[in-house]
């Protein structure tokens, strides 16, 4: 920042003390004390009631009515110049953001001639922020009608219209561009094209730059404007309008009593003090409903704390929004776990359905190729029918049978078959129904209760808790392969 400051000191050093002075004639002298205390350097800033004058876009946006008024003499080699000007606006409540005023001046240069004015002005502000412009584009216009009374030449009534813009694109810059007395031919050189920059550094600095250029004219106007007081005090330096090809240095004074503001302007002839070059301009200006100068005198104390608090309000956003995001973190977390639950859960089913299928599978290859049906995960043979009295020998001796009765016929008994039980497969499977336990299982398949840890080493997928889920098949192991 200083360095910038710097560059722009250098910049405003050379535009004092190069660029040379061109002759500028009774029809470019414009009103305002404060204007002219900066040596004209208007065009980007024209945020008074004068500012029509400059830029008709300066206006835009101004909060409050005001009515000014003002004089000025400046003496030349030629003749006397004198000015008396009336102005006033006010903000246009139909349209936010809008203002419209009107102006009156008379202007008078002995043996030259003299310009007399009226016109009307609107002004407004354009959102174009979607266009990365951060405030609002200012525009402005004036209609105006002219009287011009050259000398030596008829007086001259004409229509005109002035036409301005500024912008503010950051970095404490404001860009102006103005195309004024747009008329037909009123015997002076017209119109006039301006275009201008204004700085402010540390709110308290203006630097002002003007190009204005018409025909038979090409000036550069420089000009400062510092701050003292809490804005109370306003010093302003400039260069002069070179009115009859007389260098001057303007300088001007601004006091803020508001809802008064009090300007006062000078210019000095560059070259020594004389009478002919030394010229005065005064203007009051009243602003309605601007709040009290002494609001003011708590000055920086005040501002900073006020700096501080929106800093304090923008942590306080900064930390509600990282808790917002932090929140919304952690509900996607969240979300996230639940998800990932469902799909291993999803996963578990489609791996059990996986195993039931080739299950089936086998079991359906097992039965096509076998008459009888039966289970394919068993890797013995069918246990054989056993005959109970197979091992009996095939004949008695009879004589170790007692002889029967001669009296009794022994009654033959009826030979009744067993039924033979086959041996008991595993593995089996198990579909788990409602109020099933490991260890009722066990007691079911195994005959002990026990035994419930080889059904849960085999079956830790389908156990969840210690129970086995309902639902799920599980596969009964052999209790001896635990």
């Amino acid at each position: 920042m200083k360095g910038g400051f710097l560059r722009i000191s250098l910049a405003f050093s050379l535009a004092f003390s190069i660029v040379p002075a061109e002759a500028a004639i009774f029809n470019d002298i414009q009103p305002g004390a404060r204007a002219m205390g900066m040596g004209y350097a208007y065009g980007a800033i024209s945020d008074d009631v004068y500012g029509m004058f400059f830029n008709p876009a300066g206006l835009a946006g101004a909060p409050f009515a005001q009515i000014s008024g003002g004089i000025q003499r400046i003496p030349s080699n030629v003749g006397i110049l004198s000015q008396e000007t009336f102005v006033y606006s006010r903000p246009f409540p139909i349209l936010p953001g809008s203002t419209v005023g009107a102006g009156f001046t008379d202007l008078k240069q002995r043996n030259v001639g003299g310009k007399g004015q009226f016109l009307t002005h609107f002004s407004t502000t354009l959102d174009l922020k979607k266009y990365f412009i951060p405030k609002p584009v200012k525009v402005g216009a004036n209609f105006k009608i002219s009287a011009v009374d050259p000398k030596d030449k008829p007086n001259v009534v004409a229509l005109g219209f002035d036409l301005g813009a500024m912008i503010e694109p950051g970095w404490n810059m404001t860009y102006g561009l103005s195309i004024t007395d747009l008329s037909t031919n009123v015997g002076v050189p017209t119109p006039t094209v301006t275009a201008a920059v204004a700085y402010r550094y540390k709110r308290r600095i203006h630097f002002a730059l003007d190009l204005r250029m018409r025909s038979g004219l090409t000036a550069l106007y420089p000009g400062i404007e510092v701050d003292f007081l809490s804005r109370l005090l306003k010093v302003r330096a400039g260069r002069g309008v070179s009115l009859d090809f007389q260098d001057t240095l303007a300088l001007g004074v601004g006091i803020n009593y508001s809802p008064l503001f009090l300007d006062f302007a000078v210019t000095l002839p560059a070259k020594g003090r004389t009478h002919s070059g030394t010229g005065v301009q005064v203007s009051t200006t009243w602003k309605f409903g601007a709040p009290p100068f002494y609001g003011r005198f708590p000055g920086e104390a005040a501002r900073t704390a006020e700096d501080m608090r929106g800093d304090v309000a923008d942590l306080k956003r900064q930390v509600k929004d990282l808790r917002r995001i932090r929140d919304a973190a952690d509900a996607n977390k969240t979300s996230l776990e639940g998800q990932v639950n469902a799909e291993e859960e999803r996963l578990r089913d489609l791996q059990q359905q996986s195993r039931d299928l080739e299950y089936d599978l086998q079991r359906r290859r097992y039965d096509r190729d076998h008459d009888e049906p039966g289970d394919p995960l068993l890797s013995t043979p069918d246990a054989q029918e056993e005959d109970p009295f197979a091992n009996f020998p095939a004949s008695i001796d009879s004589s170790s049978v007692p002889s029967p009765s001669p009296t009794l016929s022994p009654t033959p008994k009826k030979t009744r078959k067993r039924r033979i039980r086959k041996r008991s497969r595993f593995p089996k499977r198990h579909r788990v129904k409602a109020g099933d336990t490991l260890r009722k299982l066990a007691d079911k398949y195994y005959g002990n209760p026990a035994l419930w840890e080889a059904i849960y080493e085999a079956n830790p997928d389908r156990i969840e808790r210690g129970l086995p889920i309902e639902g799920k098949t599980l596969i009964i192991p052999k209790p001896d392969k635990r």
